[in-house]
């Protein structure tokens, strides 16, 4: 019986190596051209993803535990949700809010540009998103100079329990 389930494993392991050898070369093929280095990186997120969703599901069709998969005795009900990010003077105006049945206390902010790079860590107060999903103000001040005007970039609010909350893209304006 355990045999049996190594064979599917395996089995799926070279499904897996033939699609992801399959979607590089197509990778390589379609975009060659050292000027569309955004669309390579768009093509290498959507090559991880369907890695991901490839090994998620032969995982559990082999009835092997998941990679990634927190452990049945963490329990993971923090939740919360961006909906707006807004530039001010010498930083940002957060709007955020807690989806669960649980208090999200927020400890960090990085902000990334649109290639997945960090390029700075906000300065913020611990505020707590209520459970209740009250709509809650966050000010993230920046280091001088840390963005560039008329760029685009997400914000990432980093909880105390190390749950992580993307925003909606925004474009950093000065004034």
């Amino acid at each position: 019986m355990e045999r049996n389930g190594y064979f599917k494993a395996t089995c799926v392991g070279v499904f897996i190596g033939f699609l992801i050898g399959a979607s590089l070369l197509y990778a390589f093929t379609q975009y060659s051209s050292p000027t569309k280095d955004n669309q390579i990186a768009d093509l290498q997120i959507k090559v991880t993803s369907l890695e991901n969703f490839i090994l998620i599901n032969s995982q559990k069709s082999a009835g092997l535990p998941l990679a990634g998969a927190p452990s049945p005795s963490k329990n993971v009900t923090e939740r919360a949700v961006i909906q707006n990010v807004s530039v001010t003077l010498g930083g940002l105006l957060v709007w955020a809010q807690a989806i669960a049945s649980q208090d999200v206390t927020i400890t960090t902010a990085w902000i990334q540009n649109m290639n997945g790079t960090i390029v700075a860590k906000g300065n913020l107060l611990s505020t707590v998103l209520p459970m209740d999903g009250t709509l809650t103000s966050i000010t993230v001040l920046l280091p001088n100079g840390a963005l560039s005007s008329g760029s685009d970039y997400t914000l990432t609010l980093v909880s105390v329990q190390g749950e992580s909350f993307v925003s909606p893209t925004f474009t950093f304006v000065t004034t």
